[in-house]
């Protein structure tokens, strides 16, 4: 009778250095994190804000239905006032149109249409229909094993601050002091990052610094 065995290597070096070489992890791959990474490609708390940050883009076109009409007192071309301006924000109308795509000349992002197109990535690679944001949010955590996953990470971040730019929505100039070393934590991706230390504020750790402004106050 044949039988098979595993080649002998020798006696196996369970020594703690050897064992953290083993279980070495990688570094999360969404823009402004440096957590660890043991499985998948993205840390929990990184898939948990970009869960967040989806479905508030769920929610963004139907508070910038209500805001096509130029702004009083706005200027540039993204927020046309009044006088011999647009009568409407041609910037609000072009992220409301899902067949916007961005070009040189006018880089704006269709909400629907890039969720779409995030969906449309998602299904090809599990060999499925897509079926809008609802699909992404229950297909995100199996999209944070994938290689490409920085890639999307990128666009949601994204797309979520033109619409909080739209909305007039954006985060304060400052998300606080600093745990660390009290310097001031500016908004970057989906939390923040000391401007001194540069410390990343994501996921747990920016409910944290929100915690410790409110005590200060």
């Amino acid at each position: 009778m044949t039988t098979t065995s595993v080649p002998a290597t020798g006696p196996r070096d369970r020594s703690r250095p050897a064992l953290a070489r083993s279980t070495a992890a990688a570094v999360c791959v969404v823009r402004g994190c440096t957590r660890p990474v043991y499985t998948g490609k993205a840390c929990p708390d990184c898939v948990t804000e970009l869960g967040a940050q989806l479905r508030e883009l769920g929610e963004y076109p139907l508070v910038l239905r209500h805001m096509k009409e130029p702004v009083r007192g706005a200027a540039g071309r993204g927020s046309p006032g009044y006088g011999s301006r647009p009568p409407l924000r041609l910037d609000v109308l072009a992220a409301l149109d899902p067949r916007t795509l961005p070009t040189p000349e006018d880089d704006v992002w269709s909400i629907w249409g890039t969720l779409d197109r995030i969906a449309a990535w998602i299904a090809a690679e599990r060999g499925e229909q897509p079926r809008g944001l609802w699909y992404v949010l229950t297909q995100l955590q199996w999209a944070a094993g994938q290689e490409e996953f920085g890639d999307v990470a990128d666009a949601i971040q994204e797309l979520h601050r033109r619409a909080q730019g739209l909305a007039h929505d954006r985060p304060e100039a400052t998300l606080g002091d600093c745990t660390r070393c009290g310097g001031q934590v500016l908004p970057e991706g989906a939390g923040g990052r000391c401007e001194v230390c540069a410390r990343p504020y994501v996921g747990l750790g920016l409910v944290k610094l929100r915690r410790a402004q409110d005590a200060a106050a």
